[in-house]
């Protein structure tokens, strides 16, 4: 056996016998693309939601402040 063949039966017994040739740019960067738009429209959900939470919550606490009623206690003057 050559050593070239030893070297190779060894080096299939760790990496093993398959090769995955390098992808191609474009559908490399067609995932980059694709996971970058939904990042940002997973982004744009999350703030839209937070937006209408927020708005809906601000206007509940104004109607409740509205219907409570307002007492003010007027206290005298101290005489010097």
């Amino acid at each position: 056996m050559r050593p070239k063949d030893k070297i190779q039966q060894e080096l299939d017994a760790v990496v093993g016998k398959s090769y995955d040739p390098p992808r191609r740019w474009g559908a490399t960067i067609s995932k980059w693309a694709v996971a970058a738009v939904l990042g940002i429209a997973a982004c744009a959900v999350i703030i839209w939601i937070l937006d209408v939470h927020l708005r809906k919550a601000k206007t509940e606490a104004a109607e409740a402040a509205a219907k409570r009623p307002v007492q003010v206690q007027i206290i005298p003057a101290k005489k010097p």
